[in-house]
This record gives C-alpha cells, sequence and structure tokens, in this order.
C-alpha cells in the first residue's frame, strides 16, 4: 500500500507475518530480511532502503498519528505447525469450485506458503484450467502438478472441519 519498489501482496504478506507491526519492520535489519524464506537478496535490500529513506518514514509517522493501524493483530504471529508447514504452494489456470485468493488463504491457514511464481523451492502447483507458462516450468523443475480436485483432496484429508463448502 506504501508503493514500495519490490514490495507487491505476496512480499506484504511474508513482511507482516514475519514482523507483524510497521514499527518493528521498520526497525528491522537487512540480515533479518534476508532470512525470510521467499524473500531474496534483491527485495530485501530494496524493502530495508524503502525504510531508510526519511521520506518514507515521515509518511509512515503521518499515516500513525492520523489514526492508521499499522499492526496485524496483537503483533506477528507464525505458523509453527500444520499439515501444510514448510510446503509452498503456487496456482495457475483457472479454478472451476475455489477461487484462488480462497485457495491460498487454505495453504497458509494450513501452515503453507502460497506463491505467485514457480521456482525449485515450489512443493505443488496446483493447475486449473488453461495453465500455461508456470506448469510448463512446473514440469521442467520436477515440481509436483495437482489439478483443483487434487488440492481439495488434500484439504480434505489436512483438515475436514475446513474442507467443507469449499466452493466459491
Amino acid at each position: 500500500a506504501l508503493g514500495f519498489r519490490d514490495v507487491g501482496e505476496q512480499t506484504a504478506k511474508l513482511l507482516a507475518q514475519r514482523f507483524g507491526t510497521m514499527e518493528r519492520l521498520q526497525e528491522a535489519t537487512l540480515e533479518e530480511l534476508n532470512e525470510i524464506k521467499g524473500l531474496g537478496a534483491i527485495v530485501s535490500q530494496s524493502v530495508y532502503d524503502a525504510f531508510q529513506e526519511p521520506h518514507n518514514r515521515k509518511v509512515i509517522g503521518k499515516l500513525r498519528e492520523a489514526g492508521l493501524n499499522l499492526a496485524e493483530g496483537d503483533g506477528p504471529v507464525p505458523v509453527t505447525d500444520g499439515p501444510f508447514l514448510g510446503k509452498d504452494f503456487v496456482f495457475t489456470g483457472r479454478m472451476e469450485h475455489l477461487a484462488r485468493p480462497k485457495a491460498e488463504a487454505l495453504v497458509v491457514q494450513l501452515g503453507g506458503k502460497a506463491g505467485a511464481a514457480v521456482s525449485k523451492k515450489t512443493t505443488y502447483l496446483v493447475a486449473g484450467a488453461e495453465a500455461g507458462s508456470k506448469l510448463e516450468k512446473a514440469t521442467k523443475l520436477g515440481v509436483a502438478v495437482l489439478d483443483e480436485e487434487g488440492f481439495l483432496a488434500m484439504v480434505r484429508d489436512a483438515a475436514p472441519e475446513l474442507a467443507e463448502g469449499l466452493t466459491r
């Protein structure tokens, strides 16, 4: 939301999960940023540099003074367990039964990570209809590919209580 270079929705989620508050994120060292799985060295440096800029600190201060809550809950909520812990999912193509944001939220709720790009660290690519270059890359890298039904079956097996009514 602040328009920092290289910080999109996925990166913002990783930062919020790790630091929890804007104050804590502002004080993060480059080393702490580099430790976050899913953030590369370039993005970590970009985030660090953004918080070193006096103008950005001033804008954040004004937002805080205006009453904007810059904390996610009561602080960081690290996911330390769950059936998807340590698993990275990427979604591609059109899903028939489950909206992509809902699917990504389920992955996070079950302890995993939902990414936007396929890499050698990706555990599963969930491929819907009309999957394209992500499917090709996953195949090349040897990443396990699931269809939507396979993903839903994993969710049902892992957390039947979350699986009820899993459609758009």
